[in-house]
């Protein structure tokens, strides 16, 4: 009997192993089948530094079975190991995900949440003097500048990241009392309103499984802003921002971008996603699509005109900042820089730059436009 299955056991083995070479660009099934592939080039046709990589992505993105392969390492990997499979992502605490504070290293060094990331003497010095500069352009013809910075999901979070961690003071925390008072005051530091959040809100204010804070933690911070525009009144009926205008609503979902997009693992960590509904009492600005980077929001009922340049953060406060404005001017952009000259085309009364806090430094740009800002509007 044992010189039949010797032999049975390599030919299985050895037909396993081909299946996927013979089966070659064909996904098979999967729930992954619905995401696409992986690489970002197609197969090289010159020789570069990088060119066995690309041959690898490539040749993986197209491996037979490729979706069901997949699939099967995630739930052995993160299912039962517990391991991630992307250098970036943190498996915590209650199936929660959380990605780098600083990308060239490990999420597992989490150097920020750890009290180890500082800005440079001379970077902090550039942010404070660009800063002053937007301040007092603003200020000079009566306009308002407003710099919000979207917490880290660990830095709102962290009990789920480390058990008992101990709090470090972060970058953003030094940074913040290294600044002097004029440089300081254009900063919402959007971890206040959040915290003061988590203490009385029974849902989370982010995803578990995204980078991103979800429609509720989005309400908060955008409400921050609103107190904060109407101490200098600049905004027009700053009593919309209220929950009592929304109805919640709250629904499973397959996953945000860490569990997705960067683990390829839908469904396999639970959360949940939540909707706040505008009520009849909210007026239902218009949506002009311009491109993938703008989209402008029209409301008749509004007042003032707003320009607002953030990253992926940014699209829930330029929906919820509509019903306030006349106009709102979104801009999407990877790496956001302040951008005078976009509030001077629009006439904005009020610009807002956000900038998610892994990416402080490019507050370092130096401000576009501010000669333009006080300039009459061109007829």
């Amino acid at each position: 009997m044992r010189t039949l299955t010797r032999p049975a056991t390599v030919i299985v083995f050895f037909v396993l192993a081909l299946v996927p070479l013979v089966l070659f660009d064909h996904g098979g099934p999967g729930r992954l089948s619905a995401y696409g592939q992986l690489a970002r080039a197609p197969f090289p046709d010159k020789f570069t530094p990088h060119v066995f990589r690309r041959m690898g992505d490539w040749f993986e993105d197209r491996l037979g079975l490729r979706n069901l392969l997949v699939e099967i390492g995630a739930q052995l990997n993160l299912g039962i190991l517990r391991v991630s499979t992307n250098r970036n992502v943190l498996i915590g605490n209650d199936g929660w995900l959380f990605w780098s504070d600083y990308e060239k290293k490990p999420a597992v060094m989490m150097l920020d949440v750890q009290g180890e990331l500082r800005l440079q003497s001379t970077e902090i010095r550039s942010i404070n003097s660009n800063l002053h500069s937007i301040a007092d352009a603003f200020a000079r013809c009566g306009k308002t500048a407003l710099i919000t910075i979207a917490p880290n999901k660990q830095s709102i979070y962290g009990e789920n990241l480390l058990p008992e961690s101990k709090v470090f003071p972060s970058r953003l925390d030094d940074l913040l009392g290294k600044l002097d008072l004029s440089a300081r005051s254009i900063i919402l530091d959007a971890r206040e309103p959040l915290r003061r959040a988590k203490g009385t809100q029974r849902l989370p204010l982010y995803f578990k499984t995204d980078t991103h804070w979800n429609e509720l933690g989005a309400f908060e911070v955008y409400r921050e802003i609103v107190q904060r525009l109407e101490r200098v009144g600049t905004v027009y009926w700053p009593e919309l921002a209220s929950l009592n205008h929304y109805d919640v609503k709250v629904e499973p979902f397959a996953g945000g971008d860490l569990s997705v997009k960067m683990l390829q693992a839908p469904w396999l960590f639970s959360d949940d996603t939540v909707h706040l509904l505008p009520k009849p009492v909210l007026p239902v600005p218009q949506l002009v699509y311009v491109d993938q980077s703008n989209s402008i929001y029209q409301n008749n009922r509004g007042q003032g005109r707003l320009v607002l340049i953030g990253d992926s953060f940014s699209p829930l406060l330029a929906r919820f900042l509509s019903h306030h404005f006349r106009e709102v001017d979104h801009r999407l952009v990877a790496e956001p820089r302040f951008d005078a000259s976009v509030a001077a085309r629009s006439r904005a009364d009020v610009e807002i730059l956000e900038v998610v806090e892994r990416n402080l430094s490019v507050l370092q740009s130096p401000p576009v436009g501010l000669h333009r800002i006080c300039a009459p509007p061109q007829q």
